[in-house]
């Protein structure tokens, strides 16, 4: 989800966890940062493994680019 959808989801309900999703509006939240989350996988991903560089190298371009965020 992006950026502002999470500050949303945290300015309503002071919380980001998804361990205690028991009301209709957390469902939805939760439910909306997966779909969005699959959304720009997909939209980036598809243009990169169509572009050249095949499905496994999108893989490898974005887990590396993920894993130097981290380190």
């Amino acid at each position: 989800m992006p950026a502002g959808g999470s500050a949303l989801w945290y300015a309503v309900e002071r919380t980001l966890s998804i361990h205690g999703i028991r009301t209709r509006r957390r469902a939805i939240f939760c439910w909306a940062a997966a779909l969005a989350t699959c959304a720009l996988g997909t939209a980036t991903g598809d243009p990169t493994a169509t572009a050249g560089l095949g499905y496994f190298g999108s893989v490898v371009l974005f887990a590396g680019s993920a894993w130097g965020r981290h380190r």
